[in-house]
């Protein structure tokens, strides 16, 4: 019987020993959290094709997008991510769509994701975030500028410039607390300005996770 015993646990040791590894993981994620919802935006998480989702955050400082309202996706595209989960509350994973929770974060607040063979789980509690004082107008030449003050330190900000149809320009800005667009007379019609505080990053098992923190301010631009 004791010969029997050690053979059972070589054996068993030798089939675990075999199971093949996971595939590295080259994702990464952006979360953007105010005081009413978290949105996370997965970046090189697609296979066989593209996606565009109509919502979009330009996580690099000096760049900006342009959004429309509808999500441009190839058909055959996929993803192994699969589901998001903010403290109870489920989201499933679409590529064509940006997972939004609409809840504030608590104390304990944490954010888990599954996919690909893994699950990430972050602790995201509720901390101060910025909060801009905005003014939007437009200056002699008809072009809308924003300016904006913050409550608390802030190194970059979402900026963005609204249309009268769903479309949207928006630019991460770094060390300034002022944008000008170019004017498309008279489609633009607000800015919207997110603050930020220091960004900060959580390595995870699914890849770097950025937090961005900052709450969300809107003005209607008004004549020079």
């Amino acid at each position: 019987m004791r010969k029997a015993w050690v053979v059972l646990v070589v054996a068993g040791c030798t089939d675990s020993a075999m199971e093949p590894p996971l595939p590295p993981i080259e994702s990464s994620f952006d979360v953007v959290v105010d005081a009413t919802s978290v949105a996370i935006y997965p970046r090189d998480h697609l296979t066989n094709g593209t996606c565009r989702p109509a919502d979009a955050f330009p996580a690099s400082t000096g760049t900006c997008l342009e959004l429309l309202d509808t999500p441009t996706c190839d058909p055959e595209v996929t993803t192994c991510l699969e589901r998001f989960v903010l403290d109870g509350k489920e989201l499933a994973f679409r590529p064509s769509s940006t997972p939004r929770f609409y809840t504030a974060l608590t104390a304990t607040s944490t954010l888990t994701i599954i996919g690909c063979g893994r699950t990430a789980e972050v602790a995201l509690p509720a901390e101060p975030m910025p909060t801009a004082v905005l003014q939007a107008s437009r200056d002699a030449s008809g072009q809308p500028v924003a300016t904006w003050t913050t409550d608390l330190p802030s190194d970059t900000a979402l900026v963005s410039l609204l249309y009268q149809v769903p479309e949207e320009t928006r630019c991460h800005v770094e060390g300034v607390q002022t944008r000008t667009f170019e004017p498309t007379w008279p489609e633009q019609r607000s800015v919207e300005v997110r603050a930020f505080s220091p960004m900060t990053v959580v390595d995870t098992e699914l890849g770097p996770l950025r937090i961005w923190r900052g709450n969300v301010v809107f003005a209607e631009l008004t004549a020079p």
